[in-house]
């Protein structure tokens, strides 16, 4: 029995919202990608990737960057029900500043469909029952292998499309048109005809090919409408082009589509041609938006090469916020909400701080209330290993410079939004003064520690401190940028919270905890958690003292606990803690062996 079933059908929503004027965005929104698999759930087949114990990775050798992306619920409880799996994963995103997830469909070999299904109902099932208010969407991505044909692509997306649909649609969680069709933005766009598909073709080759004839725009189309008719939905795609500079081509995909994005170039010439074209022909502009770009990206010719893009630190990210200020884009699509493994996430996570979720925040209020926000900023970021740092990995270390300058990785950047004038200093040393309002400095730091400051005559204001020294000799490179700013311990208090929550609920059900043993087990919780951040951001997975004050603090946690519950209710929920460990084992090692077989094995059920 379909488990969404709500008051409105679709073709009177149709009906009805055919006799209004079309609206494309019912209000300005920032949505993230969602990569549905990527859930602290033992209903998730890759949640033993989120366990520090999988994490580490000491046994996969120095062929591969260090793994140091861990989410931050990890370190606060076992793997969830599913419901407060996606509970958290929603209300830890509006604490960032999304409003909403955009579900990626992209062409996979293997996947069991009915997981796909089941997560993306559980995410619109408990935001509509514990009213939530937070909206979804899709993201269809035509990148696929030079050794797929369109079809096999094609049937292989619809059929995702349509389990990632079954039972939720009349939910009016996903976010519509005034037309009643779901906002679907493309990626990849002409990767969805096998003559432009950018594994077969360069980027030129391509540019030619449809500049020269303007009727694959039509070829493109024919395929997207054979989607809609596939799962009997009406779609909404906000089409992506990669060819900015072709003005007739974007021109005709303005005349078909209801809107229209591309990524950021770094060129704000170019970067103004699309919002530019789009505002000509009373269209919506998106603002696409990512923390770091291409992260972690190995080529096929060289397994052992590790190709990356050089960022500025956070430059690029608070560049393209700008432009959804400066040009009026009508939503912000941030890439992403949770692919650890390419780099570019903002979900909670133990080792690189926050910074990106206090900027999104941030600009949002000046993007959408047009309101400069009162709360100051004090941010430093840098990367903890160097291009120069000397490592045993033996990558071949490949650096893009789409977006910054090989050099600009290696430096050290203080951001500071003030609202009155102040100096900066790093490291006790006068950096410059930075007026009212957003303002940057880049600095040369050999290695060791880093702390910014502010001051006002002659006092400190905000401090910040780098938890992780800037190393001149690792284990493996770690290209994720490190972030502090004067505002994270209040964002990590209010993540905390929500990821407890569920836990001491549990726990209070199996004990009936009272109200002042409840509050003790979420500081006993808070404190573990404070104290294993720290130590991770001190110290490199191969160093011993990682591993032994990591073993201190949670024999200290556990005897705060075993104090909290007393000695029979302990030995319960040990035992309980014991059997969650076991299950991620056992759920990261049937992973690998579903990945050699081709194919993803269904989770354990609870």
């Amino acid at each position: 029995m379909k488990s969404l079933l709500f008051a409105i059908p679709f073709f009177l929503l149709v009906v009805m919202t055919n006799a209004q004027s079309s609206k494309v965005f019912p209000d300005k929104l920032v949505m993230a990608l969602n990569h549905p698999y990527s859930l602290y759930s033992a209903q998730s087949p890759w949640f033993g990737f989120f366990q520090y114990s999988n994490y580490v990775n000491k046994d996969i050798g120095v062929h591969t960057t260090e793994a140091t992306y861990l989410p931050l619920i990890s370190e606060i409880a076992n793997p969830l029900y599913i419901d407060d799996a996606v509970k958290f994963e929603m209300l830890s995103a509006q604490a960032s500043g999304v409003d909403g997830f955009q579900f990626v469909i992209r062409y996979i070999p293997f996947g069991d469909l009915k997981v796909l299904s089941r997560i993306i109902e559980a995410y619109h099932r408990v935001a509509n029952e514990e009213n939530i208010d937070f909206k979804f969407s899709l993201f269809l991505d035509f990148h696929h292998p030079a050794s797929v044909k369109q079809d096999q692509m094609m049937n292989m997306m619809k059929m995702q499309l349509k389990y990632a649909l079954e039972n939720t649609t009349y939910s009016p969680k996903w976010l519509r048109s005034e037309r009643g069709e779901i906002i679907t933005l493309t990626g990849n766009t002409e990767s969805i005809i096998d003559e432009l598909n950018i594994s077969n073709v360069s980027y030129g080759t391509i540019q030619a090919k449809i500049e020269n004839d303007l009727s694959y725009v039509d070829t493109v189309d024919s395929a997207l409408v054979s989607i809609e008719k596939f799962v009997n939905e009406p779609l909404e795609y906000i089409y992506q082009t990669r060819f900015p500079r072709s003005k007739n081509y974007i021109n005709k995909v303005l005349s078909k589509y209801a809107g229209i994005w591309n990524i950021h170039v770094n060129n704000s010439a170019v970067d103004e041609i699309i919002p530019s074209l789009a505002k000509k022909h009373n269209k919506p502009y998106v603002q696409f938006l990512s923390a770091q770009e291409s992260q972690f990206m190995y080529r096929k010719n060289k397994p052992h090469g590790l190709v990356i893009s050089a960022n500025k630190q956070t430059g690029t990210f608070r560049g393209e916020l700008q432009n959804a200020v400066n040009f009026d884009a009508q939503m912000i699509s941030l890439n992403s909400w949770n692919d650890l493994k390419k780099g570019n996430f903002i979900a909670p996570e133990l080792n690189h701080g926050f910074g990106f979720n206090v900027l999104l925040k941030h600009y949002k209020d000046q993007w959408k209330n047009n309101e400069m926000s009162k709360d100051e900023i004090l941010l430093l970021a840098y990367n903890t290993t160097k291009t120069t740092t000397e490592v045993k990995s033996q990558l071949d270390l490949i650096i893009t410079e789409r977006h910054a300058k090989k050099e600009d990785m290696d430096k050290v950047e203080i951001v500071t939004y003030l609202t009155s004038e102040g100096d900066v200093y790093c490291n006790e040393q006068f950096v410059g003064k930075a007026p009212k309002g957003m303002n940057s400095f880049y600095l040369d730091i050999p290695n060791g520690g880093v702390t910014a400051e502010v001051k006002r005559e002659n006092k400190a204001v905000y401090v910040v401190t780098g938890k992780t020294p800037i190393r001149d000799k690792a284990y493996r490179y770690n290209f994720l940028i490190n972030t502090y700013t004067n505002q994270d311990q209040k964002f990590l208090d209010q993540i905390i919270d929500l990821a407890v929550d569920p836990v001491v609920r549990q726990n209070t059900m199996r004990f009936l905890l009272t109200q002042k043993q409840q509050q003790a087990y979420k500081e006993a919780v808070r404190t573990k958690v404070m104290e294993n951040i720290n130590t991770l951001k001190e110290h490199q997975i191969t160093s011993s003292s990682l591993s032994q004050k990591r073993a201190k603090t949670n024999k200290k946690y556990k005897k705060e606990i075993a104090r909290i519950l007393g000695s029979q209710n302990y030995s319960i929920w040990e035992e309980i803690e014991m059997e969650a460990e076991e299950l991620s084992r056992r759920r990261h090692a049937s992973y690998k062996e579903g990945e050699v077989k081709g194919q993803l094995l269904q989770p354990f059920e609870f």
